[in-house]
């Protein structure tokens, strides 16, 4: 005997109709056994949905990596006719990665500076018979390189942006914004490179006149690259660059200006911290 799916009464085993309710029991029989295969092969479907990853595509990654590295190679060799780089995100990531080693270059020296003191200090402790293991500075090091580098990336953009709208003042044509930035990298890309001689030399010398004309010949590329922006550029003007050039360059000293009432804020609180 089996029971009606639909009334469940008990009908014969060959029966094709039940005799209460009258319902073809062989739909119902092939529907009841197809149910619980449909609910298999969907429940198959969402496993091989929830086990499907986001695939990284390395190659496009690999060659958006030697793109930028030739477009890289060909503002180090000629910064004043560079062309723009085949992604326009390219500039964005060399300032950035200029703006990241100069911090990392002050984390470096700081670190070296602080540590070298505590031993001074420690070492003239122990000549006076007072035996300290502990580090008389407290100083954190990363925590201050991570402000400066976010203080960095803003006042530059301040530069920037000051700088972009100046040169839509001076020229007739319009350029966007990604093709200024790329422009402007192309003349500071060779900052990477002194960039990155400058974090040598602060994390493993003690050549501080070194280090001192490394940032002075950073900030000096840094300034005639944000005139190369207004002077270099070959288009219609509808006022002489000259009078742009003097907006530029005021332009940076109102974002050094900002920067140093940070830093000095940032300064005094670390000097409180250290001598309180």
């Amino acid at each position: 005997m089996k029971k009606c799916p639909i009334c469940g009464a008990e009908v014969s085993e060959d029966a094709r109709f039940c005799t209460e309710c009258g319902a073809d029991l062989t739909k119902t029989s092939n529907e009841s056994e197809s149910k619980p295969t449909a609910t298999v092969n969907k429940e198959k479907i969402n496993d091989n949905k929830s086990t499907v990853q986001p695939t990284v595509n390395t190659e496009q990654v690999k060659q958006h990596a030697q793109n930028y590295w030739k477009w890289l190679l060909e503002t180090w060799k000629r910064p004043s006719n560079n062309e723009q780089p085949l992604v326009k995100w390219f500039g964005i990531v060399s300032l950035a990665l200029e703006t990241f080693i100069f911090s990392a270059s002050f984390f470096a020296l700081s670190n070296r500076l602080v540590s070298q003191a505590n031993d001074s200090i420690n070492g003239i402790m122990r000549n006076f018979g007072v035996n300290n293991s502990s580090n008389v500075i407290g100083y954190d090091a990363f925590g201050t390189s991570f402000e400066l580098f976010i203080t960095l990336i803003f006042v530059n953009a301040l530069i920037l942006a000051g700088t972009y709208g100046i040169n839509r003042w001076v020229f007739k044509p319009a350029e966007s914004f990604f093709d200024f930035i790329n422009r402007f990298a192309g003349y500071t890309n060779i900052l990477l490179i002194v960039n990155t001689l400058l974090f040598i030399m602060a994390a493993i010398t003690n050549s501080y006149n070194f280090i001192t004309m490394l940032v002075i010949i950073s900030i000096v590329m840094y300034v005639l690259a944000i005139e190369a922006t207004i002077l270099a550029r070959q288009d219609v003007e509808r006022f002489d660059k000259i009078y742009g050039s003097i907006l530029v360059f005021i332009v940076f000293l109102i974002g050094i200006f900002i920067l140093t009432l940070i830093c000095g804020s940032a300064i005094e609180s670390i000097g409180n911290s250290l001598f309180s």
